[in-house]
C-alpha cells in the first residue's frame, strides 16, 4: 500500500474526487468534512499525510494544522486552497504545511507532492562489520525505511551518486 491519507475539506464533492484519484494510485483514504471531524480522526487513527482545505467554516485550515501538529507532531500536511494570497500561503507554510496547492488542483502536482511525502525514507547505512550491518539493516527495514548498505566509504559514495538518501 502506498500510504494512508486523510482528506479534510468541507466541499464534499472535491474531497470525494481527490479521494478517488488517490485511491486509483493505491492510497487508502479517509474523509472528514470539517476541521473538528478531521482532528477527531487524527486523534483516533494513524495517517501518513493529511490534505487540508485552508478555508473551512468553524476553524481555519491554519488553526486546524496547528492543532493537528499538537496532536501528532511530525504528521505532514498538504494544504489546498482557492485563495492563493501571499499572506495565506505564508501562514500555511509557517504553520508547517509541506506544500500549498491552489484549487483547482493540478493532478500531476497532487501526485508529485503526495508520492514524495509518503515515500519511505531512504537510509544509507555505512558499516564495515557485515554482521552488524545486516542486523541494523533488518531493524531499519522493519521500521519502514528503505535501507541500502555500503561496507566502505567508496561504496557509499557510489551509492549516493546513483541515488541520494534522505538519511545517512
Amino acid at each position: 500500500m502506498a500510504g494512508r491519507l486523510l482528506i479534510i475539506d468541507d466541499d464534499v464533492d472535491f474531497a470525494e474526487s481527490i479521494a478517488d484519484l488517490l485511491e486509483g494510485q493505491g492510497y487508502e483514504t479517509a474523509l472528514a468534512h470539517s476541521a473538528r471531524e478531521g482532528l477527531e480522526r487524527i486523534a483516533a487513527a494513524d495517517f501518513d499525510l493529511v490534505l487540508l482545505d485552508m478555508k473551512m467554516p468553524g476553524m481555519s485550515g491554519v488553526a486546524c494544522l496547528e492543532e493537528l501538529h499538537r496532536l501528532r507532531p511530525g504528521l505532514p500536511a498538504l494544504m489546498v486552497t482557492a485563495f492563493t494570497r501571499t499572506e495565506l500561503l505564508r501562514q500555511a507554510l509557517a504553520a508547517g504545511a509541506v506544500a500549498v496547492l491552489g484549487k483547482p488542483v493540478s493532478v500531476d502536482d497532487l501526485f508529485s507532492v503526495v508520492s514524495t511525502v509518503t515515500a519511505p525514507a531512504s537510509v544509507l547505512l555505512v558499516e564495515d562489520d557485515q554482521d552488524l550491518a545486516a542486523e541494523l539493516c533488518e531493524a531499519l527495514a522493519g521500521r519502514g525505511y528503505e535501507v541500502r548498505c555500503a561496507g566502505t566509504l567508496a561504496e557509499a559514495r557510489a551509492t549516493l551518486s546513483a541515488r541520494p538518501a534522505k538519511l545517512l
